[in-house]
């Protein structure tokens, strides 16, 4: 039995062997040649794409320390696109005072430690409305430890903000 089954086997594989095919009366097809490729202009792609910043996401207020005390209640939010900020805080000092708050819209860059903003849309409200001059240019520096970003207004004074994504 063990012959009959090692004698078909190589029948089989005899059948298979390219070299001992029969020919076709079909002529072989020509080599394919390597296809021109030219260079196609995508004017649709008009996206350049460039490095993120190290400020970039969205982060949470933390603290607002002014002369090295930290104040009572504060709340905001800052985001940090490739150009573009938006900063919104509430900063509540006392149960009879209006609370400070400050939204603002800017452009930045960054230089080192130094974030270099220009206003495009902005106010704040100490208790009187004040509407931010558009194109004004401010300079703060940043500390960045992790998760944790502070944005320094004078010597002693900054907003500490965490990533939050």
């Amino acid at each position: 039995m063990r012959l009959i089954v090692l004698a078909f086997a190589c029948l089989l594989a005899s059948d298979q062997d390219p070299q001992k095919r029969v020919p076709t009366s079909r002529p072989a097809l020509p080599p394919i040649q390597e296809p021109f490729r030219s260079k196609v202009e995508r004017k649709d792609l008009l996206q350049e794409f460039s490095k993120p910043t190290p400020l970039e996401g969205f982060y949470r207020l933390r603290a607002v320390v002014k002369g090295g005390a930290e104040l009572a209640t504060t709340r905001g939010y800052v985001y940090f696109g490739r150009s573009h900020m938006a900063l919104n805080t509430r900063t509540v000092t006392h149960p009879r005072v209006a609370p400070f708050v400050q939204a603002s819209v800017r452009s930045y860059r960054v230089e080192g430690d130094q974030l270099i903003t220009t206003s495009l849309l902005g106010h704040d409200y100490p208790g009187k409305l004040r509407i931010e001059q558009s194109g004004l240019v401010e300079q703060r520096r940043f500390q960045r430890a992790g998760t944790l970003l502070r944005i320094y207004q004078a010597d002693r004074a900054y907003m500490e903000f965490e990533r939050v994504e």
